[in-house]
């Protein structure tokens, strides 16, 4: 694979910024100078300013219930987002099951139709559960999940599961 690629494979840099570092010269591939469009392989050796890259880490998957006020998404302009399931609970209490979130999407889509969210309770994000895990809590996801999870997204069946209290 190119030189830069294997930068940003190991999540050291991106493939823009390793180019500045083999141009400046601080990159050294089996003990010789590195230059734009090198290949290396898993076997070899690449330097930065002395020192040997890590190997690549193995990815960690976490469940994190975010609290309320950390965002995490930028806005869904005028976009159209796909149909939702919606289920009575009570006289100003709602189930919703997303097929696709966006930015703030329920609270956009209760203030349209004149309610203010007054509680917003995630359940889970496709077949992973929140539990009792608690606002700001995160925990690792246990490897069956994981791999359903895994084996759902290359279906790209994507579901969110909520409940709402509102307010009129």
């Amino acid at each position: 694979m190119r030189i830069n690629k294997y930068f940003t494979d190991r999540g050291y840099c991106s493939r823009r910024e390793a180019d500045r570092l083999i141009e400046a010269g601080r990159v050294r591939i089996n003990d010789r100078k590195a230059v734009l469009g090198d290949q290396v392989g898993e076997n070899d050796v690449v330097m930065i300013d002395g020192k040997q890259l890590a190997a690549k880490q193995d990815a960690i998957y976490i469940m994190y219930n975010k609290p309320f006020g950390v965002t995490c998404t930028v806005d869904i302009g005028g976009y159209t987002t796909k149909p939702c399931k919606l289920q009575a609970l009570g006289e100003n209490k709602f189930a919703i099951i997303l097929t696709e979130g966006k930015n703030r999407q329920i609270r956009r889509m209760t203030d349209a139709l004149g309610y203010k969210v007054k509680r917003l309770h995630r359940i889970r994000i496709m077949n992973i559960e929140i539990g009792t895990l608690a606002s700001g809590e995160w925990k690792d996801i246990p490897e069956q999940k994981l791999t359903e999870l895994k084996n759902l997204l290359v279906h790209d069946i994507k579901t969110t599961t909520e409940n709402i209290d509102v307010e009129e």
